[in-house]
């Protein structure tokens, strides 16, 4: 039997459109950057020895999909393709059939874990040769060298092949005892935590052996590896698996193979009955007698009232509903834990940074410690957005639902809501913890003002976070493919945009604008102004989005998007079409007037050119580079600020003097700015002044 669902599933697999998508995303990323890195773009490129076809280089690039968020990305990727390989038997209610039919377990367990490792292998496979295709265009150049098949396949068998394994095993085992795939995303969370903590361990020379066994992905065990290599041997030897790579490999792979046997050995077909449970909910079943309605009309008869008054009540309601469901949740707790948690670590380790004490004047908590809290706060809204749109679905409660008198506007709307209050709880909740800080440091001038600009700040840049999140998972077709497509224009877009140097405030997702840090001088700077026009833009979006998603909720069993569209009741509502119109309006509007703004009045330059200005410069004035000049021996200055007129007002003298062995008959000053050239030639004349000069 286990040939016979090991096939069936791999066949099964290989339908699903979402194995080639997760295939052609991979494959199109390190397509671009192999394009990228070997010349392709007309985008700048540092100096270095190294070429790009290499085994460390590709090493570097495959471990760099598994670090940080982009490792955090490639972790639902697996979950989606791994995870539900069992689980999916009670989803569907197919569970029963496997009672009556003579399979055993190890086929059943090896067949559905060995099918779906082979498809995960399929689409990961998309790095390695996204990337083999990118280096291709380097050839003949010196970017590249010897293309040799062994250096792109040793990496991916090292590195790829065994995490791949590894993470697979962990979350394919959590889906399937806990028949719920959140505990795996908590799982990926914390390893992307752990996996940056180390990260600040490895800056310790005694503890990099440590580091190098404690990280599962192997990067820091390579990078030890190879720390001390001419750029000659990175360029021609293959990985050595040895030391410390060879110690964290083994390691890790035997931790797998163990989390495997426990598996194996603790799975029974009677699992679906009653699945494990980490924490018992308590028994909240209502005892109170319930009269006994024995005809229709004994019914209370309720008068429908379906106003906008009334739509922004329920919306209200069942906001509210949402958020209390929200702030009650295992992952919402343990999102609030870990930042709690890296807040401390951070305020602990701050003094270290230049070491030297530091007040904890409250912008400087915010900055440093409040504000890490928004990276937990992000990865609660993508996988949460996934979990409240499913859910009715996945619970079948989607046709109770679809039946009843709500529009879908407030269905939508009162998810938005409740997620906005629980990531509103969650930064409340790191302000306080921040004033706690300054208290226990012993600072008490603490401005509340400060805190409560940036919770309306962040909150309400999170609506907009919060909108598109929501939005993208009512047009997916799985929540797996939603959580990747969330984590795009954060990960993914990034990359790409620096990679081709698009360096427009437009492009950058749910940003913010060029902005200083907050002084008690200063205040917010003169950006702040900048603010709001970039929320409007945003927002603008956000809500376009938003009602785009109202028109294609699901309602009943209709899966596809055109199908969904057709039955929509916004479809024909002209007043829905016109407010559609104007969010596009406003983002163009504001959209141009931001680019006006950043490219037109300031005088941009792109890197390219900036880079080719610099390289005529040096070209240019090297001959003076040599000349004998004057030193400055004292200087007198006055500087006077006016930061509410944005001006600054400086005299002073500076004093020159002559320390060479001969004399010096001509000077030549720097003058950055203006219209006249880079420098000014003028005759030595002891009573010249640096006005007359320029």
């Amino acid at each position: 039997m286990f040939k016979e669902i090991f096939s069936f599933e791999l066949k099964l697999g290989f339908k699903k459109p979402s194995t080639y998508i997760y295939f052609g995303i991979l494959f199109l990323l390190t397509l671009l950057i192999g394009l990228a890195i070997t010349g392709a773009f007309a985008t700048t490129r540092s100096d270095s020895n190294a070429i790009a076809n290499s085994a460390t280089a590709v090493a570097g690039i495959l471990l760099g999909t598994s670090s940080n968020l982009f490792g955090l990305m490639t972790n639902v990727l697996i979950i989606s393709l791994m995870a539900t390989a069992i689980q999916k038997d009670y989803q569907y209610n197919t569970h029963p059939l496997f009672f009556t039919k003579p399979i055993t377990k190890a086929a059943y367990f090896f067949g559905r874990f060995l099918s779906v490792f082979s498809i995960a292998i399929f689409a990961f496979s998309g790095l390695v040769l996204g990337y083999y295709f990118g280096t291709l265009y380097g050839i003949g150049s010196t970017y590249v060298g010897e293309f040799k098949f062994i250096n792109f396949v040793q990496p991916f068998l090292i590195f790829t092949l065994p995490n791949l394994f590894f993470l697979g095993v962990i979350f394919f085992s959590l889906t399937t005892f806990l028949r719920n795939t959140m505990m795996a995303y908590i799982v990926a969370i914390v390893l992307m935590v752990l996996q940056i903590a180390t990260g600040t361990l490895s800056s310790d020379i005694e503890n990099k052996m440590l580091v190098s066994l404690l990280d599962p992905t192997g990067g820091r065990a390579f990078g030890n590896v190879i720390e001390y290599w001419s750029p000659f041997e990175r360029n021609i030897n293959l990985i050595p698996l040895t030391g410390a790579l060879l110690y964290n490999r083994l390691l890790w792979m035997g931790v797998a193979i163990v989390i495997t046997a426990i598996s194996y050995y603790g799975f029974s077909f009677s699992q679906f009955l009653q699945p494990l449970q980490i924490f018992k909910r308590k028994n909240t079943d209502d005892k109170a007698i319930v009269p006994l309605i024995t005809s229709l009309s004994e019914l209370p008869k309720v008068q429908q009232i379906f106003t906008f008054k009334s739509a922004l009540q329920q919306s209200w309601f069942l906001g509210l509903f949402e958020f209390k469901k929200l702030r009650k949740s295992l992952f919402y707790i343990i999102m609030c834990l870990l930042g709690i948690g890296t807040m401390l670590l951070i305020v602990k380790f701050m003094d270290a940074m230049y070491d030297s004490p530091t007040y904890m004047v409250t912008y400087k908590v915010i900055e440093d410690a409040v504000a890490s809290i928004g990276l937990y706060a992000m990865i609660f809204v993508i996988f949460y957005s996934g979990t409240i749109v499913w859910r009715d679905r996945e619970t079948k409660m989607d046709e109770l639902v679809g039946a009843s008198p709500v529009s879908n506007a407030v269905l939508f709307s009162s998810k938005l809501i409740g997620l906005i209050l629980a990531f509103a709880l969650l930064n409340l909740i790191a302000c306080c913890g921040g004033i706690l800080i300054q208290l226990y440091n012993g600072f008490y001038h603490i401005d509340l003002l400060e805190y409560l600009v940036y919770i309306l700040k962040v909150t309400a840049a999170s609506a907009v976070f919060i909108a598109f999140c929501l939005s993208v998972q009512v047009y997916s077709p799985n929540k797996f493919l939603g959580f990747f497509f969330c984590l795009i224009p954060i990960v993914i877009l990034p990359i790409i945009f620096g990679i081709m140097e698009w360096d427009v405030f437009l492009l950058d997702f749910n940003d913010s604008g060029a902005s200083v840090p907050y002084s008690d001088m200063n205040g917010y700077g003169s950006t702040f102004i900048q603010w709001p026009i970039f929320r409007i833009y945003w927002t603008s979006i956000a809500v376009f989005l938003s009602l785009l998603a109202v028109l294609l909720y699901a309602r009943g069993k209709e899966k596809t998007i055109v199908s969904r569209f057709k039955l929509s009741k916004y479809f024909y509502n002209a007043k829905y079409k016109l407010a559609m119109l104007g969010c596009l309006l406003v983002v163009v509007v504001f959209g141009s007037f931001i680019y006006y703004e950043e490219r037109v009045v300031v005088d941009h330059t792109p890197i390219k050119e900036a880079e080719k200005r610099q390289a005529d410069y040096e070209k240019t004035y090297k001959k003076y580079a040599t000349l004998l000049q004057p030193r400055i021996v004292a200087t007198t200055v006055n500087v006077d600020m006016y930061t509410k007129s944005k001006e600054l007002h400086v005299a002073g003298i500076y004093t020159l003097k002559n320390k060479n062995t001969v004399a010096i008959d001509s000077i030549y000053i720097n003058y950055i700015g203006g219209k006249k050239s880079a420098y000014t030639y003028a005759k030595l004349n002891p009573t010249i002044s640096f006005k007359e000069l320029l």
